[in-house]
């Protein structure tokens, strides 16, 4: 072998031998001297891969920011505004093809999938207090035909871009005030034996208006009928309402709930209807009828439920009050016997769960509880029925898991607060409407009472949650039963702020969608109001891209979980007009 070729040899030998050394890390001496330790090439490949991580990273983001920007784009795009003839939609109670119909009749056909517009020339509405006597005409339909139709009685005025509330009615009409003070002769409207009412057929609610100033909440309701937008005024007025109408199927309430109950000329108190109006009326509570003339056919089946007739008189009319016995009726009576009688003994626990059922001619026992004002933060706990396919809680559970939501959502309405739900937004500045869509207990409703913010709050309870509608009532405030798989009793851009929480255990997110529900939100939601959330962060990354989709600003986000709870609260604000 040539010396040029043992050289090439030696050459590619040493070449070899420093690249495997080159795949290890030398071992510093420890000699007392520091020395910076000598790092091979392999060793900088975590800097290589950081830096390609961080380059995938960015990628991801990147990729995961265009996904929701793609998402809620589609979502956008299915989310155009609908026709203008469907300004005042109100799925379950309009159908101009049967002219009779009053009561609500749930089609899902008519739920849309579009967005409800404003109508033309919306205004943000005249605020609380001086909405109680003056509000916007361009945000109601249909107060010039019910001007004409009722202005003989008092009810409304137009003038101008204005429709004036004078506090008249069909039997007041020199004005509520005065008729209330005709009752007071009667009625402890002024003690607080009397914290809330029902005022079946309100028209626009006046009645229950001048309630407020006794300190008695009143839940007004009329029907979609002849008169059209009745209680849509009384919305706008910031009186608390809905649509509603007893002819079938009983009210969405529960039983026990009301101190008293009016009706002028409504035509709500006939024989077949008069046992849903006693499952509704407190041990001891009021039944104010006002018609014509006395009718002689309540009067001799009043006795049968344990009523008492202490007020008669002719008056634009004739007024009639009945008080029901403080204890149980044990009267036996062929026209309303007692439901555990007629049924049997499981019918009891149906009284507090009226969703859809039709009345009947028999009358539930009722329990004499604790009213308001003491209530308010932790009422006298009744025995209550199973209810929602759920078995009836021990009163001590039931105390302890009041106490428990009262604390949690003193904590959410803090960051609730700080994200734009304050008192100083509500009343003269801003808010005056709420609905809590999930109240539990109504802890959130008794907190902003013991604060004096001058807001009311619908506190709904869904028919597939627990059934603490009872409760909420027994603080001495209101609410109602609802499957949010259907439309709100209630007219499009009637609430100010709105409240979901804990919505992902609902079974109804699976039955009609997410999006549904969220569409529902935005119909009654004013332009400019506010969306309250509070759920696991998994509902939150679901409802983010709808609410981006529906033009809504986000206030703010919080993450409040912990260790016992994955928690998300967000504050999201409707764009106004």
């Amino acid at each position: 072998m040539s010396y040029t070729c043992v050289k090439r040899l030696v050459r590619q030998f040493s070449s070899f031998f420093r690249a495997r050394g080159a795949t290890k890390t030398e071992a510093p001496v420890d000699n007392g001297v520091h020395r910076p330790p000598k790092v091979s090439v392999p060793a900088r490949r975590p800097e290589v891969r950081q830096s390609t991580n961080d380059e995938q990273n960015e990628q991801v983001n990147k990729t995961a920011k265009t996904t929701r920007q793609a998402k809620t784009e589609q979502i956008k795009g299915a989310f155009k505004f609908c026709s203008q003839k469907f300004t005042f939609h109100t799925p379950s109670y309009q159908f101009p093809d049967e002219t009779n119909v009053l009561e609500r009749r749930f089609v899902a056909s008519r739920m849309l999938s579009c967005r409800i517009p404003p109508p033309t020339g919306y205004t943000t509405p005249v605020r609380w207090p001086m909405s109680k006597t003056k509000v916007w005409l361009s945000n109601l339909g249909g107060a010039k035909d019910l001007e004409k139709m009722k202005g003989g009685q008092n009810w409304l005025r137009v003038r101008d871009k204005f429709v004036h509330f004078d506090g008249g009615g069909t039997h007041f009409r020199k004005g509520a005030a005065e008729y209330l003070r005709f009752l007071g002769s009667a009625v402890p409207l002024s003690s607080s034996l009397i914290r809330t009412a029902l005022d079946m057929g309100a028209g626009v609610a006046s009645f229950g208006a001048d309630l407020l100033t006794y300190g008695i909440l009143t839940l007004s309701y009329a029907p979609h009928d002849q008169h059209s937008f009745q209680i849509q005024c009384a919305l706008e007025r910031g009186i608390p309402a809905m649509l509603a109408a007893l002819q079938r199927t009983r009210l969405p309430l529960p039983s026990a709930s009301f101190d008293l109950i009016h009706c002028s000329r409504c035509r709500q108190v006939g024989p077949d209807k008069l046992a849903e109006i006693d499952r509704l009326l407190r041990p001891g509570g009021y039944v104010v009828e006002s018609r014509s003339s006395e009718s002689v056919t309540v009067n001799a089946l009043i006795e049968e439920l344990c009523w008492k007739k202490i007020f008669s008189k002719r008056r634009q009319g004739h007024t009639t009050i009945y008080q029901k016995s403080k204890t149980p009726c044990r009267r036996r009576s062929e026209k309303y016997p007692l439901c555990t009688e007629k049924y049997g003994a499981e019918t009891e626990a149906l009284k507090d769960t009226p969703w859809g059922q039709q009345f009947g001619s028999c009358r539930f026992t009722t329990a004499n509880i604790q009213r308001h004002p003491t209530s308010i933060q932790m009422p006298s706990i009744r025995d209550v029925g199973a209810a929602h396919g759920q078995l009836p809680a021990h009163p001590k559970v039931i105390e302890k898991n009041m106490k428990a939501e009262l604390a949690l959502t003193k904590t959410h309405l803090n960051y609730y607060r700080d994200y734009g739900f304050s008192a100083s937004s509500a009343g003269a500045s801003g808010l005056r409407n709420v609905m809590d869509m999930n109240a539990g207990f109504g802890s959130f409703a008794a907190i902003l009472e013991d604060d004096k913010v001058p807001v009311w709050v619908m506190n709904v309870v869904p028919i597939e949650a627990p059934n603490t509608l009872q409760h909420v009532y027994d603080r001495g405030l209101i609410g109602i039963y609802h499957d949010w798989c259907q439309d709100a009793p209630t007219y499009p851009r009637t609430y100010d702020a709105v409240r979901m929480e804990n919505f992902s255990s609902m079974k109804f997110v699976e039955r009609c969608g997410l999006v549904s529900v969220v569409l529902e939100v935005d119909r009654i939601l004013r332009p400019g109001g506010l969306f309250l959330f509070s759920d696991h962060a998994s509902m939150y990354g679901a409802l983010q891209p709808i609410m981006l989709a529906l033009g809504f600003k986000a206030n703010g986000v919080q993450n409040v979980s912990s260790a016992e709870h994955d928690q998300m609260l967000a504050v999201w604000q409707k764009k106004a007009v």
